[in-house]
């Protein structure tokens, strides 16, 4: 195996300091995405990912490597290169021993929003650290769901009612505020989804009409909320809505949400995005984490992949042992 790595709540390269967006402590980690996941106490991340955990906080100390500028910890030369997945979002080549290895959590062949471009550079062996579950509806056609979300806030709107959007707030809302924008209405945003936009906006993403929620909204305008506890509460402030959810299908809604519209959009790859990109690599070698789709691994093994299974340090379980 040209990749001597185990997985303890992120991918860890044996015999140096970095880990891979680890959710436990480590002192060091290199992080991926804003998403919040990963809980180094020092990280190294994309520009736009820094400024989106600082404005955020939590406490790391967060230092910015822009995409394609090397730097090295220890013996391992490291290089950000682009994920699709979100603003800011990034997969981590590393170099060691003579060894190429890319590691990834999420990424996306055709980004939404602002992100920059999917990259599938060469690669002796990769590391699959994907989150799934994802129906395949939720990966597929995304432009159209957000089209049809936009669709759904005129109609909802031309009913004399307030839209309502329930997304996540830092990969998914940004991409609606970005869709509804040439409505010309203002968005009304809770924190958590201004925190983003204003982040994003520091980065030169350009948002019309998009500011905090603060009093009672009004017809005329449209209100993004996170999915979070104390929504249920937050809707109930709002006479005359529209509730719409977006998500991503791996998880069931809670009971009080189940009459809203519902969009599937998933902002990562499904199994047959994450294979081709694999693929694209031309790696020989696949390491997956626990978290990650079971069929993934499966493919690639029928395939000829030499593929194993993370379980924990030192465990490993590989595929049609």
């Amino acid at each position: 195996m040209r990749a001597n790595a185990i997985h303890d709540g992120g991918f860890h390269l044996t015999g140096t300091s970095v880990w891979l967006d680890p959710r436990r402590h480590a002192e060091f980690g290199i992080v991926s995405d804003a998403l919040g996941e990963a809980r180094p106490a020092r990280a190294v991340t994309t520009p736009t990912t820094a400024l989106l955990l600082r404005r955020r906080g939590g406490g790391a100390s967060v230092v910015a490597a822009p995409v394609h500028r090397p730097f090295s910890v220890g013996d391992v030369d490291v290089e950000l290169v682009p994920s699709g997945a979100m603003p800011g979002g990034a997969q981590v080549l590393l170099r060691r021993r003579g060894a190429t290895i890319l590691y990834l959590r999420r990424v996306l062949p055709e980004p939404l929003g602002a992100a920059e471009p999917l990259e599938s550079p060469r690669a002796d062996a990769v590391l699959v650290d994907a989150p799934g579950g994802f129906p395949p509806e939720a990966c597929s056609r995304r432009a159209e769901t957000v089209a049809a979300m936009v669709s759904w806030a005129e109609r909802a709107m031309g009913r004399n009612e307030i839209p309502v959007i329930l997304a996540e707030p830092v990969a998914v809302a940004p991409v609606l505020v970005g869709a509804l924008g040439p409505l010309g209405c203002e968005i009304r945003l809770h924190r958590a989804v201004h925190l983003s936009i204003r982040a994003l906006a520091g980065t030169g993403v350009a948002f019309a009409k998009a500011w905090p929620l603060v009093g009672q909204p009004r017809l005329g305008q449209i209100v993004i909320l996170p999915h979070a506890l104390g929504t249920a509460a937050a809707l109930e402030r709002i006479p005359g809505r529209a509730v719409a959810i977006v998500h991503d299908g791996a998880t069931a809604l809670p009971d009080v949400l189940r009459s809203a519209e519902s969009f599937l959009l998933a902002a990562a790859a499904g199994i047959p995005e994450l294979l081709a990109h694999v693929q694209r690599t031309g790696a020989s070698e696949v390491h997956l984490s626990p978290e990650t789709p079971a069929a993934l691994g499966a493919v690639l093994h029928d395939l000829g992949v030499a593929t194993v299974v993370r379980a924990g340090p030192p465990e490993q379980i590989p595929l049609g042992a």
